[in-house]
């Protein structure tokens, strides 16, 4: 279940409580403006991914995005102090394929 956020600044303490570092594969994300509340939108650049922390502390498996402080320029043009972290992968892309479930099942 995504659960938040875990700030780029204290990685390493997210990780010496057992975090896990993810790829979170996306075409595109948001930020919500602290002016006007409504999402502003951007691409994912080719090759990069969402940087993804497995937080395993709480009992039950939470992913958190990872963020960095804005640029001036994000700042401004999302409106927002905090920008999720984009990164090349850590691990291979992986496609698994998923088999719907027999209808008779569900009934």
């Amino acid at each position: 279940m995504w659960a938040g956020f875990a700030r780029n600044e204290i990685l390493d303490w997210w990780l010496s409580k057992g975090g896990v570092l993810l790829d979170l594969y996306a075409e595109r994300f948001a930020e919500r403006s602290e002016k006007s509340r409504r999402l502003i939108w951007d691409d994912v650049p080719r090759g990069f991914v969402l940087r993804g922390l497995l937080d395993i502390q709480s009992g039950s498996p939470l992913i958190k995005i990872v963020t960095r402080s804005s640029s001036p320029e994000e700042l401004l043009q999302f409106e927002h102090p905090r920008m999720p972290l984009l990164d090349t992968p850590l691990f291979e892309r992986i496609e698994i394929p998923i088999e719907p479930p027999d209808q008779r099942e569900l009934l």
